[in-house]
């Protein structure tokens, strides 16, 4: 039979870690009020899916791995949603009718972006690398894999990444031009 935790041992791990967990939500995530609800659930869900003596060894581990997680779901879960408002405003009319690129619904942090176009395998090597400037070798050893593995899947990033930043460059290039154009001819007028 599972044992139960304590309300002393629950306030004791939350005391001692809650600024651990908070710190590595903010890390990925860059919102505070996102940071302080991920801190909560991450203790909530230690505590609902953990048996105090799987989480007496390794408590900021597990704790680390269950924020992480929770975090890049957010990310995930507002990626969908975003998606599905730019669909709705696809769908008006006169949608469309601003510059190329222009979508202020889609403009996030670029490393939030960019997570969003990877796998969650990958997109925990990522943050493990990128974030926590972690060697690839500590996280072939953390996620047990290959070190290969590891440069392959990040090797994988770094393309998407590309490919993503050079369209929305071209974008971006593609409104100054449209601009400069509409400056140009208003001055000739």
């Amino acid at each position: 039979m599972a044992r139960q935790w304590t309300r002393q041992r629950a306030e004791e791990l939350y005391e001692r870690y809650a600024g651990l967990v908070r710190y590595r939500a903010m890390r990925i995530l860059d919102d505070e009020e996102d940071a302080r609800e991920i801190t909560q659930e991450a203790f909530a869900r230690l505590l609902r899916t953990y048996d105090p003596e799987d989480a007496a060894e390794t408590p900021a581990a597990l704790l680390i791995k269950i924020t992480t997680n929770l975090s890049l779901n957010l990310i995930r879960n507002a990626s969908s949603r975003r998606e599905k408002l730019r669909q709705h405003r696809d769908a008006r009319p006169g949608a469309g009718d601003g510059p190329p690129g222009h979508d202020s619904i889609e403009r996030t942090e670029l490393i939030r972006s960019l997570l969003e176009r990877v796998s969650p395998d990958i997109q925990r090597l990522v943050v493990n690398y990128y974030i926590d400037d972690m060697t690839k070798e500590e996280i072939a050893r953390l996620h047990s894999l290959s070190v290969p593995t590891v440069r392959k899947r990040l090797d994988v990033f770094v393309r998407r990444s590309r490919s993503s930043l050079t369209r929305e460059m071209v974008q971006a290039l593609l409104v100054c031009l449209a601009v400069a154009m509409i400056l140009s001819n208003a001055a000739g007028r």
